[in-house]
């Protein structure tokens, strides 16, 4: 199970909008500033391995951490 498939339904499930991005992080979808919480369910099989990006927008009491390796 990839990144994407693994964490994008946890994602969901707390009200964040997840989509597949590659190792550049860039979208792997067209369109993705405007997808909803339950978009992720169209990308799981086609970006299954895909990493993934949350949309944070103006949801508020969200702190953004970007951590790599």
């Amino acid at each position: 199970m990839g990144i994407f498939s693994r964490f994008a339904p946890q994602y969901a499930e707390l009200g964040l909008v997840s989509i597949p991005v590659n190792r550049e992080k860039r979208a792997q979808v067209k369109g993705w500033q405007k997808l909803g919480v339950e978009s992720y369910r169209t990308f799981l099989i086609p970006h299954a391995d895909a990493n993934i990006a949350l949309l944070d927008g103006t949801r508020g009491g969200l702190v953004r951490v970007d951590i790599d390796d």
